[in-house]
């Protein structure tokens, strides 16, 4: 089975911020927030490579949106890691109260429930976001939110068989897997790194739109790409190559390289995009900076997967 060579295009340059050590401190401290992690979870969690994410990927944003970001970045592994085998009613309430916290909701400060001490770090990280964004960008970043958690929802419909693998269709895996993906945040994070919030005049332009979505598609190809051996032995079912392979009846090896045509297709289309910018006048400048960070982004999204245990095949 292929493990490294996905022949997948990445030309672009890498960074790490100068803030690493600073985050990594700060990461380790908010760990411990999360009470309800077993000591064994939460040294891994503490040795992996997830404390380095935020400083490959948005290497220029500065110390308050990086912080702000990181801490997004630990609540969405945790929250995917706990509530993936929760039931759906348990499920949907702590999404209601997520998204109800992020939209303003007050949480209590005493309560070690494992649902209230998440809601209290979805309340800080939407009070760092205050800090560092925009109000037109804290509605997009809570919208795309909504769509992580709704897509997670979806998501369960496949995960009920115990006895089979159900694979979905190819349409409906795009559905679900941009939402799940949680790539669209990862998008209106460039915005943060870049120290430029798109403004809602430029950011419903086709252009901008296809910009994002190529950011979206590319990270999430790459990460499927990258995670199949290992999903694959878990019988997980909402990834890229697995679903190519079952939908056109194809050996393994056949879909990564459907998969990597994919990814290669999309990448190219954003170079070409990145080549042609249209002029957005007093916005030209800050437009430029968005697809320079972005590049970053996608480079270490690549790095990084290919130095992280995470989504490499687990050993027997």
């Amino acid at each position: 089975m292929r493990t490294t060579n996905f022949n997948l295009n990445y030309t672009f340059n890498s960074k790490i911020s100068p803030y690493i050590d600073l985050v990594d401190e700060q990461q380790q401290l908010w760990i411990e927030n999360y009470l309800w992690m077993p000591q064994p979870m939460r040294h891994a969690y503490k040795t992996s490579k997830i404390i380095t994410l935020a400083a490959i990927i948005f290497p220029n944003a500065d110390y308050p949106g990086l912080l702000a970001i990181s801490r997004w970045i630990l609540l969405g592994f945790a929250f995917d890691d706990y509530y993936d085998a929760s039931s759906k009613e348990q499920f949907s309430i702590i999404c209601k109260k997520s998204i109800g916290v992020l939209n303003g909701a007050k949480v209590d400060l005493e309560s070690d429930s494992v649902d209230d001490i998440f809601l209290r770090e979805f309340a800080s990280v939407r009070d760092m976001f205050k800090e560092v964004s925009s109000s037109f960008w804290l509605k997009r970043f809570i919208a795309n939110q909504e769509l992580w958690l709704e897509g997670m929802k979806e998501e369960t419909v496949y995960n009920q068989y115990t006895d089979k693998v159900v694979y979905p269709t190819y349409e409906d895996y795009l559905s679900i897997r941009e939402k799940i993906s949680g790539c669209l945040i990862l998008s209106d994070f460039v915005e943060v790194a870049s120290g430029f919030m798109i403004p809602e005049e430029i950011y419903h332009t086709p252009y901008i739109q296809k910009l994002r979505h190529h950011i979206t598609f590319s990270i999430m190809w790459s990460n499927d790409i990258y995670g199949a051996a290992r999903e694959l032995e878990r019988n997980e079912v909402m990834n890229l190559v697995l679903v190519l392979k079952n939908e056109n009846n194809c050996s393994l090896e056949e879909a990564y390289d459907k998969a990597a045509k994919l990814h290669n297709d999309g990448m190219d289309e954003f170079i070409k995009l990145s080549h042609n910018i249209p002029d957005f006048g007093k916005y030209n400048g800050d437009v430029l900076m968005y697809i320079e960070n972005a590049k970053l982004l996608l480079q270490g999204q690549k790095e990084w997967h290919e130095n992280s245990d995470r989504y490499k095949k687990e050993e027997a």
